[in-house]
């Protein structure tokens, strides 16, 4: 939130996507950062949508796509 809104600057909005590659799972992101392993961990569309909102936002156009290719394609695919 603090990204899309504007609040974050450019340096923290680098930084906190930066640190996303440890919640990374097959079609998104964990939705929290204390889930012990995968198997434990929700995917949440409603968290990687304001996700997407920043990673677009800060220009990211990795974090976006991979969003778009995995976690919305197997949705639109019923994978």
């Amino acid at each position: 939130f603090a990204i899309s809104s504007g609040v974050a600057s450019e340096e923290r909005a680098k930084s906190s996507l930066a640190k996303l590659a440890g919640l990374k799972l097959a079609p998104g992101y964990k939705d929290v950062s204390t889930a012990a392993d995968s198997s434990s961990a929700n995917i949440s569309p409603n968290t990687n949508g304001f996700l997407l909102a920043a990673a677009l936002d800060a220009n990211n156009t990795a974090i976006a796509k991979y969003l778009l290719d995995n976690l919305w394609a197997a949705m639109i695919n019923d994978k």
